[in-house]
């Protein structure tokens, strides 16, 4: 095993030996950590080892607090596993700044897309108490995204919010071709609205039935952002823009409540208590031919 595997084993097994040693199953550490079971075998197994998302330091710092580790050195141990062979220091997301009057706007884009996640985690920790939060998803194709990681992340972010500002709403409409339903399903189920009693914030789910659009935003009460997938049948989220500019929001909120929300295609409400039971009868309806 080269020395770079063996550092991003070495992290594996720290997390691993120090829940077995704290006497935590893997369900239990995962809730304390706001991260989904799921994602935390994959950290255990070292999944990075076979082309897998690398934790982030968000999401090492809860694991750490959980599990009286030092987080400085589980950082440290992922940097030097990820650290190219060249010795080259990782890439850093671009981040362009734009300003016109006292709008803030920046673009941003990234190699694997987990910065994406992290812009938008941030503007959801942003977001006024009681305020609201509109979404899109669109997922046109089954292969899996690259970027599970900040896909639990932006994930995690929501549910937070959501149990500490129980005055907060959250919308999202859903769109997914027959081929990407599966990935969609994924996406859905690790949302807010099915992650327990404790998230008390308005969420509504809904599945547009006809809907072309192929961007995920996220709309709050100052802040816009619009991700744009590497292409209409890859799912990862390369770059995004986001805009602090009250007429832009104000005109996204109007024009997601018009033609997003309630759109001309029609649309079906993904029932909270019973989503799998709702998103079988929706892939059910993929699946029939018109007529």
């Amino acid at each position: 095993m080269s020395d770079v595997a063996a550092a991003g084993q070495g992290l594996a097994d720290a997390i691993r030996e120090a829940r077995l040693a704290a006497g935590l199953q893997q369900v239990e550490l995962a809730r304390r950590a706001g991260i989904t079971p799921s994602y935390l075998s994959r950290i255990e197994g070292a999944a990075w080892n076979h082309g897998g998302p690398w934790p982030s330091d968000q999401v090492l710092r809860s694991l750490a607090r959980t599990l009286s580790l030092r987080s400085a050195d589980l950082i440290d141990m992922r940097n030097r596993a990820r650290r190219p062979a060249s010795g080259l220091p990782r890439k850093e997301p671009a981040r362009r700044w734009l300003r016109g009057g006292n709008a803030m706007r920046y673009v941003v884009s990234d190699d694997d897309g987990q910065e994406v996640y992290r812009v938008a985690a941030d503007l959801i920790a942003r977001n006024p108490q009681g305020g609201s939060l509109r979404a899109t998803t669109v997922s046109p194709a089954a292969r899996p995204p690259g970027n599970a990681e900040g896909q639990e992340l932006y994930a995690a972010a929501l549910r937070r919010k959501l149990a500490d500002d129980p005055g907060a709403t959250y919308l999202r409409v859903a769109s997914a071709t027959a081929d990407g339903f599966d990935m969609l399903r994924h996406l859905t189920l690790q949302l807010p609205g099915n992650a327990g009693p404790e998230v008390t914030g308005n969420v509504r789910s809904r599945f547009a039935v006809d809907n072309p659009l192929c961007a995920n935003v996220l709309i709050g009460e100052n802040e816009a952002l619009i991700a744009i997938p590497a292409r209409r049948d890859r799912p990862e989220l390369l770059s995004c823009v986001v805009i602090d500019d009250p007429d832009f929001v104000r005109a996204m909120r109007e024009w997601y409540d018009e033609f997003v929300w309630e759109p001309p295609g029609g649309w079906v409400e993904i029932d909270a208590d019973r989503p799998e039971e709702s998103l079988d009868e929706i892939q059910r309806g993929l699946a029939t031919p018109p007529g």
